[in-house]
C-alpha cells in the first residue's frame, strides 16, 4: 500500500528532524523570532534576543542503489526492495540528497535499468520503481563497477553506494571464486576512489557476500527491517 509506504517514510523523516535539531551548531542566534529565549543576547540593542535550530538546506552526500533483479529474488523479496525504493527516495528527495536507483540483471549481455537517477527529466522518476522486478541471471561485477563510475562523477564528497543481493553472481562464465576475486577488487578499487560500498544480503549466501563485501555487509535476514535499515545507513553518511 503506497499510502502505508509514503506514511513510514515520514515518521523515518520527523525523526531525523528531531535529531538535527537536537545538535548545538544547528542553532541561529540572535534572532527577531524564535523558538526559544537566548539569554546570553538580552541586551543585544537591536532587541534580536531569541534563538531557532534550523536543518541544513542539503547534504554533501550523494547515494546510489543497486537492485539484484535476477529470478531468485522473486517473491517477497522484489517487493520489499520495491518499498525500500520508494521510502529511499522519498527520504532522500525531502532531504535533498541526491539519489540514484538502478537494477540489473543478466540475460546474454547486462541488463541495467536506471529507474531513479540523480537529476531528473520529467519529475516522475519515482513512478518509474514501481517497474523494479525479478527478471533473469546476475553478473554484479560490471553493474556495480557502472553504478559506481556514475556515482563519482558527482560533484558530493561522501558517495555511498547500496547493493542489494539475495545470493552469489550467477551468469555464464561468472561465478565462485571468478566473480568473488573480481567482486572484491571492484570494492577495493572503489573504496581507494572515494565510494563506501554496503552490500545488503537478503537470503541464504550471507556468508559468500560477507567474504566479499567485509566491512561493508549487511545481514537483512528480516526483510521488514530493510528500509529503516537503509535509512539509517544513509543518516550515518549525512553531512549535517
Amino acid at each position: 500500500n503506497l499510502k502505508d509506504v509514503q506514511k513510514y517514510s515520514k515518521a523515518l523523516q520527523k525523526a531525523l528532524e528531531q535529531t538535527l535539531k537536537r545538535k548545538p551548531n544547528d542553532i541561529c542566534r540572535r534572532q527577531w523570532i524564535g523558538k526559544g529565549l537566548d539569554k546570553n543576547n538580552l541586551y543585544n540593542r537591536q532587541k534580536k534576543v531569541f534563538y531557532k535550530k534550523s536543518i541544513p538546506a542539503e547534504s554533501n552526500l550523494a547515494v546510489s542503489i543497486l537492485i539484484d533483479e535476477s529470478g531468485s529474488m522473486s517473491g517477497r523479496k522484489i517487493v520489499e526492495a520495491v518499498r525500500m525504493a520508494v521510502i529511499i527516495e522519498d527520504f532522500c528527495r525531502n532531504f535533498n540528497i541526491p539519489l540514484s536507483i538502478a537494477g540489473h540483471n543478466w540475460s546474454r549481455c547486462v541488463e541495467y535499468d536506471v529507474y531513479k537517477d540523480f537529476d531528473e527529466i520529467d519529475g516522475k522518476d519515482k513512478y518509474r520503481l514501481m517497474q523494479i522486478d525479478s527478471k533473469s541471471c546476475n553478473r554484479d561485477g560490471a553493474a556495480l563497477q557502472f553504478c559506481g563510475e556514475h556515482l563519482l562523477k558527482r560533484p558530493e564528497d561522501k558517495k555511498l553506494l547500496i547493493l542489494i543481493s539475495d545470493g552469489q553472481p550467477n551468469a555464464d562464465e561468472y561465478r565462485g571464486v571468478k566473480a568473488k576475486e573480481d567482486l572484491k577488487a571492484i570494492k577495493r578499487n572503489l573504496r581507494k576512489r572515494g565510494v563506501e560500498l554496503f552490500a545488503a544480503a537478503i537470503d541464504d549466501d550471507k556468508e559468500y557476500i560477507k567474504a566479499i563485501y567485509g566491512d561493508g555487509f549487511l545481514d537483512m535476514s528480516d526483510l521488514s527491517k530493510l528500509p529503516k535499515t537503509m535509512v539509517r545507513l544513509i543518516e550515518n553518511y549525512m553531512d549535517y
